[in-house]
Order: structure tokens, then sequence, then C-alpha cells
């Protein structure tokens, strides 16, 4: 199932396994998503340029989420990167940094 969220590639990384194991089982409670990771009431309080990067087919999260997170922040955007999964700089890394360096140039 990994590989559905993280990508075949990143699925394949060292470590990627074990520390998405490990942040799973920290966000994660019987009673779903612990709360002390929950910002989301906090967003309109980001005022820093922020870029997300997203993948159309991100199995852990939609791009409706991000999408969401964006609308609530006052200086957000989003990039959906079509046919990208959970990770889009491992399975289109020069498209990533390209919009990376755009966001960044003054």
């Amino acid at each position: 199932h990994d590989e559905l969220v993280l990508g075949d590639l990143a699925s394949r990384l060292p470590g990627v396994q074990q520390s998405f194991q490990s942040m799973l089982e920290e966000v994660l409670t019987l009673r779903g998503f612990n709360p002390t990771y929950y910002i989301r009431d906090e967003l309109d309080q980001v005022t820093a340029p922020t870029l997300f990067i997203w993948g159309s087919k991100d199995g852990f999260a939609p791009p409706q989420s991000g999408e969401e997170v964006v609308r609530q922040m006052p200086n957000a955007r989003i990039e959906i990167i079509p046919e990208v999964e959970h990770l889009p700089w491992t399975e289109e890394p020069d498209l990533t940094a390209r919009l990376i360096s755009e966001f960044l140039r003054p």
C-alpha cells in the first residue's frame, strides 16, 4: 500500500518506508488525526508566501485538500502536476525544481 501513497519510485528509496511508518504512528491515533498537529484553524495567520506542489493522483491527500488549505492562507498558491502521486519531486524533479525556482524568483 505504500506504493499507492508514496509512488513506486519513492517507496523504493532507502529509509522511506520506515520514515513513512513512523510519521503515521505519530500523527494518527485510534480516534483519527492527532489534534496536536491540526493547524487548519490557524492557517489564516500564515502570511509568508507559500507554494504547495501537489500531484493530481495523490493517494494520501487529494488536490482538493491542498486547494482548501490555499484558500485559507492569504499568500499561498498551489501547483497541481498531472498524473503525479504524493511525492512530485521524485516523479517530476525537473518540473518541481522549475516551479520552486519560479516561486522564489523576486
